[in-house]
């Protein structure tokens, strides 16, 4: 259910042959398009540092993952392997947003004009869950490794014909995720996942949790199921949580008149 593939990879363009300038006016729209901020979420926060070392949370994921391609401001340095150095975003002065979500050529969105600048990319997931600690319904947001790790469970039941549909529906463990600082592996952190063996239940007030968050409208509800007919099965709480895919979406580039001199 939590689906992590090798599909629906970034459309990584060549390297342009326009100038800067004249590369970014092609994609800058004449009224600046704000990209919705998370302010409201609550995060899993799992970042370690030295002076934080390790950070671990007990979670009941909800629903199923967001999946999405994000840049950051750094380009890879020509010609040297493995190095990489900050180019602030064009648009920096109207969206201060750190990173910029790729809009992976879809067509109500445009070409992206991140790939075409060549700022460096990462698959980044996002989903629902429930904070066992506080029973708040929060946000994990990582990257392939902490998801791939979900899917190799899932994968192992099936081949197992244990009959637990998803992580994230309502008859599921309950996951411990814990990071830790580690300068021996890339980007200094390690992650060790626990797959708690006894089934948690989602209870009628965790439901009422789920929903107060957000409710998908009838007609949005209709197309997650269409899309994903064994979902019909599961309780109507299932599709609610943070709306994800709204919060989450691609980031054309701000422009008010154009660019700015």
């Amino acid at each position: 259910m939590v689906r992590v593939s090798g599909k629906g990879r970034c459309r990584k363009r060549g390297r342009s042959s326009y100038g800067p300038r004249s590369l970014f006016q092609t994609f800058c729209a004449v009224e600046e398009r704000r990209h919705p901020h998370a302010s409201e979420l609550i995060f899993i926060d799992l970042r370690v540092t030295p002076e934080k070392p390790e950070a671990c949370y007990t979670v009941h994921l909800v629903g199923l993952p967001h999946e999405y391609f994000e840049h950051s401001s750094r380009k890879a340095v020509p010609g040297r392997r493995r190095e990489y150095e900050t180019v602030p975003f064009p648009d920096a002065a109207l969206n201060p947003a750190p990173t910029r979500i790729c809009t992976e050529d879809q067509p109500e969105w445009g070409s992206c004009p991140w790939c075409a600048a060549d700022y460096v990319t990462r698959r980044v997931f996002a989903v629902n869950c429930l904070d066992r600690a506080d029973g708040r319904l929060k946000v994990l947001r990582k990257g392939i490794t902490v998801f791939k790790a979900f899917a190799e469970w899932e994968n192992e039941q099936e081949e197992r014909g244990n009959p637990l549909p998803a992580l994230g529906g309502p008859h599921a463990p309950d996951v411990t995720i814990c990071a830790r600082y580690d300068v021996k592996v890339v980007g200094n952190v390690r992650y060790e996942i626990t797959f708690h063996s006894a089934l948690s239940l989602i209870t009628t007030e965790h439901a009422d949790v789920i929903r107060a968050a957000g409710t998908p409208t009838p007609e949005e509800a209709e197309a997650i199921y269409q899309a994903n007919p064994e979902l019909r099965a599961f309780l109507v709480w299932f599709p609610s949580g943070f709306p994800l895919e709204k919060v989450f979406k691609p980031m054309p580039l701000a422009c008010r008149g154009g660019l700015e001199k």
